[in-house]
């Protein structure tokens, strides 16, 4: 059987409901088989526009790998950010600030840690902030590396969709 995408809209509710049983009556009262059906809603901007940031991120952090041979993967550049960076972004915020100040004396390599999911105690940065926030990060992010001689280009208008 054919997969049959469709967009549903107030005008084409009644064919898509066609379609459905149409395909039910075939393959399943018929040839006694099972279906898939799959519902999603389309992103909606801010989606659109959060996931153009992140790819954005990670475009950059490649890229900076690339460039910069004392990192040895993608995850040790990004924990770095996430410290760096992000962790002064976020305390801007109360509650993160009043958890950070538990933390804050702790050794950089060990505030570094924490940044990587795979730690048992992994502190959330980059996951947890607003649109705002991570557009502010990305900013920091390419003029601090960009200072440091790195060449970060936009893939695929990928900046104009992450700061809409």
């Amino acid at each position: 059987m054919k997969a049959e995408n469709y967009i549903l809209t107030e005008d084409n509710k009644m064919f898509i409901f066609s379609a459905l049983n149409r395909v039910i009556a075939e393959n399943v009262t018929v040839k006694n088989e099972k279906i898939q059906v799959s519902i999603k809603n389309k992103p909606t901007a801010k989606e659109i526009r959060e996931i153009a940031q992140n790819s954005l991120n990670w475009h950059w952090i490649k890229e900076i790998q690339n460039q910069r041979m004392e990192y040895t993967n993608v995850n040790e550049i990004h924990n770095i950010n996430k410290l760096n960076i992000g962790v002064p972004i976020l305390m801007e915020v109360e509650e993160f600030a009043q958890g950070w100040d538990c933390i804050k004396n702790l050794k950089y390599e060990i505030q570094l840690k924490m940044m990587d999911k795979k730690n048992k105690f992994y502190l959330p940065v980059t996951s947890i902030m607003n649109q705002k926030q991570m557009k502010t990060y990305l900013n920091r992010m390419k003029q601090i590396w960009q200072n440091q001689g790195v060449h970060l280009t936009d893939k695929e208008d990928l900046m104009n969709r992450a700061f809409k």
